[in-house]
């Protein structure tokens, strides 16, 4: 039900409306004259004890304490004797008096007065806290855009300094770059100039000799002494000859080689060439740039102080390793690949080959062949080793298992090297069982024990095995590997601190060949050239062992030069010897048959020169221009493997053509000529037929006899006298 307002009538809606406690009237705040603020800030107490205005009136007033004017207490003298008389019209006097509203209710108590002081003072306070924080935050705003205003002038100064100290920076990278390609290009330049007058100083030499050792002598005549020399070696000079065709530099040097060699206890001195005083060696030697002189000198420095000796150490073993699958109809082609290359040594598995199969049928004589045919009622099978014959080698069949595997010791004697005994192996596993992988891993493991390294390379046919390369470690290392296999093989692996090096996959993403080796700095590639058609199963492989090679020295065949022998002193001597008195000291026919023979024997040293004949094992066909294509092929080979340039590859692949081109032709020729002249001259047919039905050298590179070895001819010789 709406309420209506006592004083205007009007309707009271809301909260906001006061009632009295006495008449309980309503009266809207307009009408009961209270603000909205106070109407808030009065209590409870104060809203339920209000009176209106009619109610405070009608209350009756016992004093007059709340008058705003009151007289004095103390009366005057006359009030003061006035008694007052209780009567009808005082009662009605005090009636009326207590009808009129108390004024106690209309004074504000002390917690309203509080209210509104607090009201005014948080206004006065507000109004002042904004005004001073407006001065504030105003005064310091305007510092703050002053010092952000110094701030960007400062930055912006800086960044003027910086764009400026950038541009000068650039300019001085720019200009040192230049100023370093200028230096290269001069540098080069230098070089190429050091170098190209290095070589017109050794080519303004080209006709000279230096001649060291000689005496100093006051009437010394140089021109005397080289035509002394001349004739002292065998090589006659005139004075005139100096300038003569400098084609024949080399005659001099070659003649006082070949004095000295021949002359071991007597060699060329100053007393020979007729100069007197103390007998000191002469020394006839090229006439060397000083650039060349200190090249050859620190050269000689050098191979002072690792040791080089005659035996001419080699660093560095290569190894050619393929799966051949079959060779029984592939011997001619394979041979003739072989003939091109010059590899250390050769492995090879599934060779197919049987003992009708003569091995220099497929391989030329450079090598000593260590072959392990299977039983030829199984067929298919088989492995090969192939190593020079400059390199020390047996085979060592205690070695071998009932596995189809081959062992081959490598005797490698070098200076400043603590490996000596190097084994190699080639074993073929067609499907390996476990029984047969730890058979072969348990006999490996005892032969290491005994070498100094070992090289492990065959087909081992475990396709289930992954092998990843790392680049840190410079191996391969095996994953997915748990069965039975794989564990013997791993296992195996780790024992004897092997490394796998074959990263090379098949067609099928395979590796069926592995590689394992002991040896510290040892890799592999994928060699450019084949000796067989590449199966795809088995990808060929080239090893490279860090090792040093102490190679056998090469045989020396003395031999008699009659061609250029001094017949007419010949025959002086033979006219000069009386027989009958050479023979008259004996009867018996054959001490003068020994007589004779020393007597000829003795003409023919003094008078007819000797030389060495070079001995080599290339096949009948290759002429020396051929020989001299394969060398050059061989030492560019070396260098674009050892260098990487491609530049040296390129080369390589020109001059591999034109082998294979020249020796296609020399072959064919060989074969032409020996089919014409095979009425006249069967002799050449059937030494080249004899040849290819060889087995083996006639003399291996190293024999073993109790506890003494052999590797050369005489050695070998004194094992079989102490054998015999």
């Amino acid at each position: 039900m709406a309420k209506n307002c006592a004083g205007c009538k009007g309707a009271v809606t809301g909260r906001e409306f006061m009632k009295c406690c006495i008449c309980c009237l309503v009266y809207d705040l307009h009408c009961a004259n209270v603000s909205s603020k106070r109407f808030y800030l009065m209590s409870i107490e104060n809203k339920q004890s209000w009176k209106c205005l009619e109610c405070r009136s009608a209350e009756p007033k016992t004093d007059n304490t709340n008058t705003p004017i009151r007289p004095g207490t103390v009366a005057s003298n006359d009030a003061a004797n006035v008694t007052l008389r209780d009567g009808n019209k005082n009662k009605n006097r005090r009636k009326s008096s207590d009808d009129l509203p108390s004024l106690e209710h209309s004074v504000m108590s002390n917690d309203t007065l509080r209210a509104i002081v607090r009201e005014e003072l948080h206004e006065m306070f507000q109004t002042f806290l904004k005004k001073s924080l407006n001065e504030i935050v105003s005064e310091a705003f305007k510092n703050f855009n002053d010092k952000i205003s110094s701030l960007e002038s400062a930055l912006i100064f800086g960044n003027s300094q910086f764009e400026d100290m950038k541009k000068i920076f650039e300019d001085n990278v720019s200009t040192i770059s230049l100023v370093q390609k200028q230096n290269e290009t001069l540098q080069l330049s230098v070089n190429d100039l050091t170098n190209r007058l290095a070589l017109v100083e050794q080519h303004m030499r080209e006709a000279n000799v230096e001649i060291g050792g000689l005496p100093e002598h006051s009437s010394e005549n140089l021109a005397n002494t080289v035509v002394q020399l001349s004739k002292l070696v065998k090589q006659p000079l005139a004075e005139g000859d100096d300038n003569g065709n400098r084609a024949v530099r080399d005659r001099p040097l070659a003649a006082v080689s070949s004095f000295n060699k021949a002359n071991p206890k007597e060699k060329l001195n100053s007393h020979q060439l007729g100069l007197g005083g103390a007998r000191v060696p002469v020394y006839v030697s090229e006439h060397l740039s000083p650039t060349n002189k200190h090249l050859h000198a620190a050269a000689r420095r050098k191979a002072k102080e690792v040791g080089f000796n005659s035996m001419d150490p080699m660093a560095g073993l290569n190894i050619y390793y393929q799966n051949i699958r079959g060779m029984r109809t592939k011997t001619n082609a394979i041979s003739q690949e072989i003939q091109k290359h010059d590899f250390d040594i050769i492995l090879m598995t599934e060779t197919w080959l049987v003992s009708s199969i003569c091995t220099y049928e497929f391989i030329d004589r450079r090598y000593t062949v260590y072959r392990r045919d299977r039983i030829p009622m199984d067929g298919g099978g088989g492995v090969l080793i192939a190593v020079k014959n400059t390199i020390k080698s047996v085979r060592m069949q205690a070695w071998e298992t009932s596995c189809e595997d081959i062992w081959v010791l490598l005797d490698i004697e070098a200076p400043h090297s603590n490996v000596k005994r190097v084994g190699i192996c080639c074993p073929y596993f067609p499907y390996p069982t476990k029984d047969i992988l730890e058979c072969f891993c348990a006999n490996a493991t005892n032969v290491i024990q005994s070498l100094d390294a070992v090289v492990i390379a065959g087909d081992f046919n475990l396709p289930y095995i992954s092998w990843s390369r790392d680049e840190n470690l410079d191996t391969v290392l095996p994953t997915n590997y748990e069965y039975p296999l794989g564990y013997a093989l791993v296992d195996f692996v780790n024992l004897n601190n092997l490394k796998q090096l074959n990263y090379v996959k098949n067609f099928n993403n395979r590796t069926l060949d592995l590689v394992f080796t002991n040896v510290a700095n040892a890799t592999l590639e994928t060699p450019v050239d084949l000796l067989s058609k590449l199966d795809a199963h088995h990808p060929q492989l080239f090893v490279v062992l860090d090792l040093t090679v102490a190679f056998l020295p090469k045989l020396q065949h003395i031999a008699f030069n009659f061609y250029r022998a001094d017949y007419s002193m010949i025959f002086k001597e033979l006219r000069g010897i009386d027989w009958r008195l050479v023979f008259s000291v004996t009867n018996s026919i054959e001490e003068m048959t020994e007589i004779f023979y020393e007597h000829i024997n003795s003409i023919i040293e003094q008078h007819v020169p000797k030389f060495h004949r070079k001995s080599h094992n290339y096949p009948p066909w290759f002429n020396n221009s051929l020989r001299k294509l394969f060398s050059e092929k061989n030492k560019l080979r070396r260098r674009s493997r050892k260098y990487n340039n491609p530049r040296d590859e390129f080369e390589y692949k020109i001059l591999r053509e034109r082998c294979n081109k020249h020796y296609s032709e020399c072959y064919l020729a060989y074969i032409r000529n020996t089919e014409e002249a095979i009425n006249k001259d069967p002799k050449k047919f059937w030494k080249y037929l004899s040849e290819r039905r060889k087995n083996s050298n006639a003399l291996p590179s190293l024999m073993k006899h109790d506890s003494g070895t052999g590797s050369t001819g005489n050695e070998i010789v004194n094992l079989f006298a102490a054998h015999f």
